[in-house]
């Protein structure tokens, strides 16, 4: 019935109340969770809908919708630790999204697992629209930087310049490629 409510784009303050009741009755209905996540957030109740999409994905971790929010939500708030999980359920359930694979190896370059963030980083262009995600580029650089040979440092800011040749991050793609090249 909540899900109906939803539909008829009320206020979303009765959709609200049936996902509530319907977890007073079933407290481990983690779709009811993530419903009352989606109103919460039609109700631009932002804490709300992170408390309820977090409490749907204790009950089941591998809702989609709940783990794409929560990854980009702890993402866009700079907390890297809090975002992995989600954004590694994410990228399990949508392997082939590659704005999530970008986030997901940025987080892990963020969190100090820069192995992860290089394998999952140089799974990016072989992705669907792949290259509005050129920054995975520079993950893997700096993933590679100190471990890796410079030529593969270099392909990796060429393959960058190549894809986002206009990008704010372009000249100092560049500096740093000269940089490289002359050592």
């Amino acid at each position: 019935m909540g899900v109906k409510e939803m539909d008829k784009k009320r206020t979303g303050e009765e959709a609200k109340d049936h996902f509530q009741k319907a977890i007073a009755a079933f407290p481990k209905y983690a779709e009811a969770f993530n419903n009352l996540a989606q109103v919460e957030i039609q109700l631009k109740d932002g804490k709300s809908a992170v408390e309820a999409f977090r409490s749907a994905t204790q009950i089941d971790p591998t809702l989609p919708q709940a783990n794409v929010y929560l990854g980009q939500f702890y993402y866009e708030n700079v907390q890297y630790k809090d975002a992995e999980p989600y954004l590694l359920h994410a990228s399990a359930d949508q392997p082939e999204n590659a704005q999530i694979l970008t986030a997901l190896a940025n987080v892990e370059m963020q969190n100090g697992e820069t192995d992860l963030a290089l394998t999952n980083a140089r799974k990016v262009p072989s992705l669907p629209n792949a290259k509005q995600f050129a920054i995975s580029h520079l993950i893997a650089a700096q993933a590679l930087t100190g471990k890796g040979p410079d030529d593969e440092i270099a392909k990796e800011y060429e393959a960058y310049l190549k894809e986002a040749p206009d990008s704010s991050l372009a000249p100092r793609v560049k500096e740093a490629l000269a940089k490289l090249k002359s050592k």
